[in-house]
């Protein structure tokens, strides 16, 4: 759907369009910054950690620079360039899929009980989203703070 009026949806079906879809995400995105919330474990137990490798790779090579909020089971993610991470607790936030909000579009990878994938590309709704990113980032940062 193309109308002025309307957002643009795009769906990905299965781990490769979810490779497709980021990977579009990447190239079509050079030199901007993308929030992010996701489970790594989720995306472990989906994506080969060359997978993983290649993604970073194309991200760094389009000069993305990221701020994600995340789980992980086993602990902190190690520093990775052009990357501000915030590791919080699965119980306050209990998501199975990966997030990401960029120029005028949100990505939403699914990885629980079927892996698909959408993009909306409509400025309000990827401003909204950001919006909502910024306020938790700003409350994790807080957090994090007092934890110290």
């Amino acid at each position: 759907n193309r109308n002025k009026d309307k957002p643009v949806v795009k769906y990905y079906e299965g781990k490769d369009g979810i490779l497709t879809m980021v990977s579009e995400h990447l190239k079509t995105s050079k030199n901007q910054e993308s929030y992010d919330v996701f489970s790594r474990d989720f995306v472990e137990n989906t994506l080969t950690p060359e997978e993983m490798a290649i993604i970073r790779k194309e991200r760094l090579s389009s000069k993305i620079r990221v701020k994600a909020l995340y789980t992980h089971e086993k602990g902190d993610l190690q520093s990775v360039e052009d990357a501000q991470l915030i590791r919080l607790p699965q119980s306050e936030l209990p998501v199975s899929c990966d997030i990401a909000f960029f120029e005028d579009k949100v990505r939403i990878a699914s990885f629980k009980d079927r892996v698909v994938g959408i993009v909306i590309e409509d400025k309000e709704i990827a401003n909204s989203f950001r919006a909502i990113f910024r306020l938790a980032w700003k409350q994790a940062e807080q957090s994090r703070e007092g934890i110290r």
